[in-house]
């Protein structure tokens, strides 16, 4: 074996902090990623040299007076939390060479607008949220898919999306939070409007859902207040829970089919619906699933509701309650056709619970530690047809 006394090792790429940036600024031949620094945080401005491709984790966290900063046109990534709370931050321009931005790296930035170019393939979850000055995004279509990208972007107004090579087929809780947004018409790609895509977007009052959408997920358009109208596709076949929950000035909703699936807490609170179409027929008879709460909405707009379920959110406002013989009875209303599975589910806030004999259906786990069976009054029991499950696993 022989004892080495010097090795040259060439590098080719070598991570940095900000105070050695000039030491390598001029090698063209090395590549540099700049690591996080914590003896800057007073750094105003920051021009970057080209040969920096990468800003890794944290790189100018809480940076709050940092305003100004020059990317290089060689930089193809952006890491987690790179500039994650640089409230002094007003403007970025990205350079075209840049392919991903990680998670949190602009969040609560001061950002008052951003233009991702269609370069970028990768977006992080939440990389842009809590961007409470940003008034306009210009996003590529690939980036709706990032887990809520734009949460709470509150002054948020223009959204442009732009055609990208990456196709994408979901809104992923893009827009949950943006107060200011007015309007937006969704790509023909997407296929899924997920959780709480558009939650809380207050100001929103027309909005295209696009052909190939097959599924409203839960609280999409939650407290969606000002939006009046809306027309679902005919590829939709789920329209999950509370999906337009508080929209409380949409007035008429037109299916182009019948839909598969629709939660009959879906349009929960919608206190203001009163015309139901399907295609270009106005309907009065409702024939999908709708909670005992969504049904008493509808039937005061003169409609007829024939498949009434009790949920559990109805408990609270709907359940009759009253004393009999020195027992707490609570009352399911008439018309009510089916209990919902978990819906009385560890509720023991009366003694007895009496069931009409307009039920004709018990789910599972309805009952589920709740009362005891023998306290559960059926009116006419033998016509119910009754999970397995409905009292629990013990009952089995």
């Amino acid at each position: 074996m022989r004892l080495l006394n010097t090795m040259n090792i060439k590098c080719t790429h070598v991570e940095v902090n900000y105070q050695q940036l000039e030491k390598f600024q001029n090698r063209d031949d090395i590549q540099m990623t700049l690591n996080m620094m914590n003896d800057n945080l007073l750094l105003l401005q920051c021009h970057i040299p080209c040969n920096v491709c990468n800003f890794a984790n944290s790189c100018f966290y809480l940076y709050e007076n940092l305003s100004e900063i020059i990317l290089p046109s060689t930089l193809t990534s952006i890491c987690e939390e790179a500039f994650y709370n640089c409230v002094s931050l007003h403007n970025i321009q990205f350079p075209e060479s840049l392919k991903s931005i990680g998670s949190l790296a602009f969040s609560g930035c001061g950002l008052t607008q951003v233009s991702i170019p269609t370069t970028v393939t990768y977006i992080g979850n939440t990389a842009f949220s809590e961007c409470y000055k940003l008034k306009n995004a210009c996003i590529p279509e690939s980036g709706l898919e990032c887990y809520m990208l734009l949460y709470y972007c509150f002054n948020l107004t223009t959204v442009n999306i732009l055609k990208s090579n990456k196709k994408c087929f979901k809104i992923n809780g893009t827009f949950n939070g943006c107060y200011s947004l007015k309007k937006i018409a969704i790509p023909e790609s997407i296929v899924a409007l997920e959780k709480s895509s558009f939650k809380n977007c207050s100001s929103l009052n027309k909005i295209t859902i696009g052909n190939c959408v097959e599924k409203i997920g839960s609280n999409c358009f939650g407290n969606c207040e000002r939006l009046e109208y809306v027309k679902i596709p005919n590829l939709v076949t789920l329209i999950d829970t509370l999906a337009f929950k508080n929209c409380t000035k949409l007035r008429r909703v037109t299916f182009t089919n019948p839909i598969k699936t629709i939660s009959p807490t879906a349009f929960e609170e919608c206190t203001n619906l009163c015309e139901i179409y399907i295609g270009i027929e106005k309907i009065k008879i409702v024939e999908f699933l709708v909670s005992y709460n969504v049904s008493c909405m509808l039937e005061n707009k003169s409609m007829i509701c024939n498949n009434i379920i009790f949920v559990q959110s109805d408990i609270k406002k709907h359940l009759k309650l009253y004393k009999e013989n020195g027992k707490n009875i609570g009352e399911i209303p008439n018309k009510v056709v089916r209990l919902s599975e978990q819906c009385f589910r560890t509720y023991k806030e009366v003694d007895i619970i009496k069931v009409p004999k307009s039920v004709k259906k018990v789910d599972d786990f309805c009952f589920y530690m709740s009362v005891p069976i023998e306290n559960i009054i059926f009116e006419e029991k033998e016509s119910i047809k009754i999970s397995e499950l409905a009292f629990g696993f013990d009952n089995c």
